[in-house]
């Protein structure tokens, strides 16, 4: 299951955590958030596990769930 996450606070900090913890969940973002994630050293470790997509199409193409932490 591929569960969006739209929010570069919360949703980044918060929710992109939770998602990768779930069994069978792939987070899926904007990758405007990579640089923001990059400085944080303790979501590092999850860089690989998101998938990372450009544009808005993609991410509701992908996702199965959507969630929004604006």
């Amino acid at each position: 299951m591929n569960v969006g996450v739209v929010g570069g606070g919360f949703g980044l900090y918060g929710w992109l955590p939770a998602v990768e913890g779930m069994k069978g969940a792939t987070a899926v973002t904007w990758s405007r958030y990579l640089p923001t994630l990059q400085k944080r050293p303790e979501l590092r470790h999850l860089e690989h596990r998101v998938h990372w997509v450009s544009r808005t199409e993609e991410l509701l193409q992908l996702c199965d769930t959507l969630i929004v932490a604006v």
